[in-house]
């Protein structure tokens, strides 16, 4: 019987598992295709490396959120993130 239930989760859980893994790559691949769409930003313009976890994370939680337009929100998300901040005054 124990056997038999922990096969049956273990279903469920490879399904979920599944599901996040399709997911997280649908966000890194519209995150990709907006940076190389995006004008407004070079390949030269810096970046703060030491942010891109945060960047992803950023984007990952506006893309999990209720906005209307999630992939553009997770982008700016992402974005501000990793663009350097402005020295404050």
């Amino acid at each position: 019987m124990s056997n038999a239930v922990s096969d049956a989760m273990d279903v469920i859980l490879k399904k979920e598992v599944t599901k996040l893994a399709d997911e997280v790559m649908r966000f890194r691949r519209i995150l990709s295709e907006k940076m190389l769409a995006d004008a407004s930003r070079s390949f030269k313009d810096p970046v703060c490396l030491e942010n891109l976890p945060d960047g992803f994370l950023a984007g990952w939680k506006e893309w999990n959120g209720d906005g209307v337009d999630r992939e553009e929100l997770a982008y700016q998300a992402f974005v501000n993130e990793i663009s350097p901040r402005q020295p404050t005054e």
